[in-house]
Formats: C-alpha cells, sequence, structure tokens
C-alpha cells in the first residue's frame, strides 16, 4: 500500500524531468508526422508546452497565458482571399479548452455539480440534434460540434480549485484583461495585422461607426467584445475594492476608474448602463449601506467615484446619443438592427419551442435565408440569449441552462457578505438584462472571465475570515498538513488565500 499511496509525491517530485522528456517524445513525433503527413501535426508540442509549464511551475503565469489569448479576437484574422480565416473561433474556443486545463493542473481539478449539469444539458441536446429528434431542421455535424464546444468552454472553469489562487490575485487578473486588450491590439497594429475592413482605421485602437461616424475603442477585440469584458473586468475591481482586505488600495481604484472608461469608450450602450448600474450600486453600498466605510481615505475616494461617474457620462452623452439617434433602417431609435432580428429569430422559437432547431443552427440563420434589415453582425448570434438558447435547444434547454447560470451567482452572493454581495446581486441583474439585448453566453470574453470571477467568490467565502476563535483552532488542528501545502504556495505572486474554505456548487 505504501508504495502504491507515495507514487503520485514520486512523479510531483520529479515533474520537471517528467514533463521535459514528454515534451522531447512529442515533439520528436510531431516532427515526423509533419514531415510524412501534414504540418498541422506540429501543433501538438505547441499545446502540450503551456500544459506542461503549468503542470511543472504552477505558481508562474504559464497557467494564465493560454487564457490571455481571449483579450484577442478571432475575427482580426483573415484567410488570403481578404475573408476573415473560417476556423478562427474554433481555434480560440481550442485554446480556451486548453487554458482551463492549465488552470487544473496549476490548482487543481475540482468537481463542480453545476458544471456537471450544465454539461449534462448541452451533452442531451447535442445528441438531440445530432439524431434530428423532434422534427428538428437538420443541422450539420460541424456546426453541431462548434456550438456543442461554445456552449461548454465558459463552463469548464466551474471545475478548477479555485480554493488554491488568492482570491485578490485573481480577481485582479480579471481587472487587468482590458488594459491587456489595448496593449494586444497596438502589438498587432504594428506588427501589421490590418484584419477585415470594418476594423477600420487603426485595428489596434479604435474604429469608426459606419452608420452614425463616430470612433469606438475596441483594442484586439470588436467594440461590443470590448465592452463586456470591461463590464466584468470592472465588478471584479469593485469586488477588491469593497473587500476588507484589500491590499494597494490606489492601484485597486486604478482598476476600477480605467476599466469605466474603457467601457465608455467602447459606446456599447447595453453595457454602459450595466457598469454605470455597478458603480452607482459600489457608491450607495459604500455610503449608505450598513458596511459603508468609515475611514476618511476610502470616503474621499467614494466620492471621487461618484464625481467620477457624472463627468465620465457627460463627456461621453454627445457619442452614445448620436450611435441612438438613429440609422438607415431605423430612423427614430436605432438599436442597431436587433427589432428586425428579434422578429426575424421569433420565428423559429415559436416553429418548435420545446426541442428547438438544433444546436448551432441561430448562428446558421442569417447566412441561410438573408433576411431583409438584418445585418451581417446577426450571423454569429441572435444578440439574446434567450432566443438562442431556445431556437438552438428548446425552451426547456434554455430554462435549464439559465437556472445553472443563476445558481452560480446565488453560490458566489452567498459566500460573501456586505458591499461584495450586492455588488455580485447588481451584476446578475446586469447579466439578464444584457442577455435580452445582447451575446452574452455566447461571447467567451463575457461568459468565460465572468464564471472565473463568481468560481473566486464562491471559493473563498468572506465569513472564512470571521470565524471564532473556537473554529479556527479547530481548522487549525485538523488541516495542519493541508495548511503547509497552502502556505507554500503562498509564496508565490499567484499564491493562494489563507482563509479560502470549502468551495460551493
Amino acid at each position: 500500500m505504501a508504495a502504491v499511496s507515495s507514487w503520485p509525491s514520486r512523479l510531483l517530485e520529479h515533474r520537471l524531468a517528467v514533463a521535459t522528456s514528454l515534451l522531447i517524445l512529442v515533439t520528436a513525433a510531431a516532427a515526423c508526422a509533419a514531415a510524412v503527413v501534414s504540418p498541422v501535426y506540429l501543433v501538438a508540442p505547441i499545446v502540450l508546452l503551456p500544459v506542461a509549464a503549468s503542470w511543472v511551475y504552477p505558481k508562474s503565469v504559464w497557467p494564465f497565458l493560454p487564457l490571455t489569448t481571449i483579450v484577442i479576437s478571432p475575427s482580426i484574422f483573415v484567410a488570403a482571399d481578404g475573408e476573415p480565416f473560417p476556423y478562427a473561433d474554433a481555434i480560440q474556443k481550442s485554446v480556451l479548452i486548453v487554458a482551463g486545463l492549465c488552470l487544473a493542473l496549476a490548482f487543481g481539478p475540482r468537481w463542480s455539480w453545476l458544471g456537471a449539469a450544465a454539461l449534462t444539458l448541452v451533452g442531451i441536446a447535442s445528441l438531440a440534434s445530432i439524431l434530428n429528434i423532434g422534427g428538428r431542421v437538420e443541422v450539420g455535424s460541424e456546426i453541431i460540434a462548434r456550438a456543442t464546444a461554445g456552449y461548454c468552454v465558459p463552463f469548464l472553469f466551474l471545475f478548477v480549485n479555485w480554493r488554491r489562487l488568492s482570491l485578490q490575485r485573481g480577481l485582479e487578473y480579471i481587472a487587468m484583461l482590458p488594459l491587456m486588450c489595448l496593449v494586444a491590439g497596438v502589438v498587432l497594429q504594428l506588427a501589421g495585422v490590418k484584419g477585415p475592413a470594418y476594423r477600420a482605421p487603426s485595428p489596434g485602437i479604435y474604429q469608426i461607426d459606419l452608420d452614425q461616424n463616430v470612433p469606438r475603442l475596441q483594442g484586439a477585440l470588436i467594440p461590443a467584445h470590448l465592452g463586456e469584458l470591461a463590464v466584468v473586468a470592472l465588478a471584479s475591481a469593485l469586488c477588491l475594492a469593497a473587500s476588507s482586505s484589500t491590499y494597494r488600495p490606489f492601484r485597486v481604484y486604478l482598476w476600477v476608474v480605467l476599466n469605466f472608461v474603457i467601457l465608455l469608450a467602447t459606446l456599447t450602450r447595453a453595457e454602459i448602463a450595466a457598469g454605470i448600474m455597478l458603480m452607482i450600486t459600489f457608491v450607495v453600498a459604500q455610503a449608505l449601506g450598513p458596511g459603508r466605510v468609515r475611514s476618511v481615505g476610502a470616503r474621499r475616494a467614494t466620492w471621487l467615484l461618484a464625481t467620477m461617474i457624472v463627468a465620465s457620462c457627460a463627456i461621453a452623452a454627445p457619442a452614445i446619443i448620436k450611435r441612438t439617434t438613429g440609422s438607415y433602417h431605423e430612423p427614430n431609435f436605432n438599436t442597431s438592427g436587433r427589432k428586425y432580428a428579434t422578429e426575424f429569430f421569433y420565428g423559429f422559437v415559436a416553429e418548435n419551442p420545446l426541442l428547438g432547431k438544433g444546436l448551432g443552427f441561430s448562428a446558421t440563420a442569417v447566412s441561410i435565408y438573408s433576411p431583409p434589415n438584418v445585418s451581417e453582425a446577426f450571423q454569429h448570434a441572435p444578440h439574446n440569449e434567450y432566443l438562442r438558447f431556445t431556437i438552438d435547444g428548446g425552451i426547456f434547454f434554455a430554462i435549464g441552462l439559465f437556472l445553472v447560470i443563476i445558481s452560480v451567482f446565488i453560490l458566489a452572493a452567498c459566500a460573501q457578505s456586505g458591499v461584495v454581495r450586492i455588488i455580485v446581486i447588481a451584476l446578475a441583474v446586469g447579466t439578464l438584462a444584457l442577455s435580452f439585448v445582447d451575446n452574452t453566453f455566447s461571447t467567451v470574453q463575457f461568459s468565460v472571465s465572468v464564471i472565473i470571477v463568481l468560481g473566486l467568490l464562491a471559493s473563498h467565502p468572506h465569513s472564512a475570515g470571521h470565524l471564532p476563535g473556537r473554529h479556527r483552532a479547530t481548522n487549525r488542528r485538523s488541516g495542519s498538513k493541508q495548511n503547509v501545502l497552502e502556505s507554500a504556495h503562498s509564496q508565490s505572486s499567484w499564491g493562494t488565500d489563507s482563509n479560502a474554505a470549502a468551495s460551493p456548487g
């Protein structure tokens, strides 16, 4: 028994040698396969490198490198004919799956009933789509596979043991993503990546809205996706600012201001409304709530944020109003085509409300039927997640997925207290509202980042740091060995939270 129980520790002790040998073997095999069959096999060692490095160096930044690709839109890259690269979106989804594996290797896997429920729902809907159950419109197997991966990717991050990552470090990483997006955009622009024509004039900085002729910040994404990423980053920074254990408060408030300014500069109206709601919620809760701040510095920071909200909104208001005044198809109020798109997609819901039309059908409906007044922006999703879920999988599929999503928010809110809990509730309300008018869980910039934030909050209950002395003593006696491991991890820049408790869900 001793030999059987000790082999994992011996493997971990020699993991550098094991990972290096495995990487050499895979690289040699991939080189032979590339020479004989296809150069595509060279992808294998490229994928294995961050996975092996995350296992060998879990305290480094290696586990986060694949995830950071979320700040770059696959639509930037075009094929030789000038059209968008056909498999760019699938490649990004694959990279994010590798990112989840890297994080699970670095911090350890965990079981999540909510994640399992979501994957089961997607699996049943995918199987029903393949078998064409219930008289669905037949959808190609490639489309079903890509849609299944798109639905599954965000929920895979529920299986990462976020207890092993410090809450402050994890939230700050999410808060940095919009700035990384801008830096990546500038780098891509300097590298000569032009992207499709609609990203003109400067793919790394901003684009000009074709209908209203206003500049919109985009970085290495499109403005709408950067806006969604900025909403989650703003909520993450606000949770840091509201935490009583926050370190370096000046830097935290800097992330709040920076993400709010980036959000306003994208001119994404629904996301800006959600961001303003988050900021107002934070200011009111800090100033008037039961856990209101009492220090002079914190009160000044809160009122400075309130002043910044008013000033920033006043500066951005003319451009936002200009985007809303109307367009060629909608002269009175510009919904960016959502009015006609909603009418078009709602007809498919009426055709098969119980079982839907098959996973991936909503992403192909515009290209198949070419409806009038519906722009190409709706070719990948109907800008309404309630419609998308129902069209693809039916009403029961949509209800099940949204129950899982709401449950993740509930677990995160219950694990926290005070202002942080209020921010989580506000983010939940904003997510449900955004899902009516935009692509939330079909856009990885929003879905993956918000699942990570909620997973971090649910895995680090606020009450764990305020246990009575008797309970803390019990924890020390029963978990001395685990505490040694956690204290070793806490020495790194991506250390653990010593107050971490069991992660619910």
